[in-house]
């Protein structure tokens, strides 16, 4: 019987050991971070944390040439701000303010930009894709006519 209760002793004990080996909940803990880490730097599993990406393009219409920044970022799953993965980007020279003498032309200078924004853009996406023409110093020097005219233009 004395055997039998040392062996039931020493079987409580490895057992009890098992559970609270310290070095054990910190090579878990270390396997999740890893596991974790490699999970956010692939694309696979930025498609699953997070929603299918959006697309907004950006046209800086400035005295010397007009811009265009197409942007594409992903909104996750917790986090309310976007993660920005791309930003492309292209020029075009004269700038909006150019075209005071034709009005008409200023809107169809525009369409290099826009023909570049559309390789980048998925074609299911281009309905739902914000753009936003920001017009600076030089097309503000214009009177309010020509203003018009030109943002009339490229609104077409």
């Amino acid at each position: 019987v004395q055997n039998q209760n040392n062996w039931v002793a020493d079987h409580r004990m490895a057992h009890n050991l098992k559970r609270t080996n310290p070095s054990r909940p910190l090579r878990q803990w270390a396997a999740a971070v890893l596991l974790l880490i490699c999970m956010l730097s692939c694309q696979s599993a930025k498609a699953f944390l997070f929603e299918s990406p959006q697309y907004m393009l950006i046209i800086d219409a400035g005295s010397t040439g007009s811009r265009v920044h197409v942007y594409r970022f992903l909104f996750g799953m917790i986090s309310k701000l976007p993660d920005v993965t791309d930003d492309f980007f292209k020029e075009v020279k004269p700038g909006l303010s150019s075209y005071k003498d034709d009005v008409s032309l200023a809107g169809e200078s525009l369409r290099p930009l826009l023909e570049f924004a559309e390789t980048f853009v998925p074609e299911n996406q281009m309905a739902s894709t914000q753009v936003h023409v920001m017009a600076t110093a030089g097309l503000r020097l214009l009177s309010d006519d020509v203003q018009r005219g030109i943002l009339s233009s490229v609104r077409r």
